[in-house]
């Protein structure tokens, strides 16, 4: 309840996972608790069939009644601001994910949402994504040596 008392509005980044699902769902009832309105949640959806998580994260908002709002970045606009985030970010990064988040914080700043729980980690932590089962299974194998 502590992470929801806030002089501005609260909302939450939900991807779909495991992590920001639970953040979402727990959140949401104690948000009730204490307030008329939904709790919101804003999500990045993949233009890419193959990478979008959005229909995980439907059901979350479904079952969770949330306030959702879906940003759905354009190739276009990854051209006309990665160097901005890349600036921003002041590091290297892997995967075009930052860009996403970049997109998801910018559309709670739209909806003047400007804290935000986020859940990062529970997936890789639990094996929530199958490319760490290699990972995971080598440790099993080398603790056993």
């Amino acid at each position: 309840m502590l992470r929801l008392r806030s002089d501005v509005k609260v909302g939450t980044c939900l991807s779909g996972g495991l992590d920001s699902s639970a953040v979402a769902s727990i959140a949401s009832i104690l948000y009730r608790q204490n307030s008329i309105q939904k709790f919101s949640a804003f999500t990045a959806k993949s233009i890419e069939e193959a990478t979008d998580e959005s229909h995980f994260a439907r059901q979350v908002v479904e079952k969770a009644d949330l306030d959702w709002h879906i940003t759905e970045p354009s190739y276009e606009e990854f051209y006309k601001e990665i160097d901005k985030i890349i600036e921003i970010q002041e590091e290297p990064f892997g995967s075009p994910s930052i860009f996403m988040q970049y997109k998801v914080f910018g559309k709670a700043a739209e909806n003047k949402c400007t804290v935000l729980l986020d859940g990062q980690g529970g997936d890789e932590i639990l094996l929530g994504y199958e490319r760490y089962y290699p990972a995971f299974l080598l440790s099993l194998i080398n603790g056993m040596l």
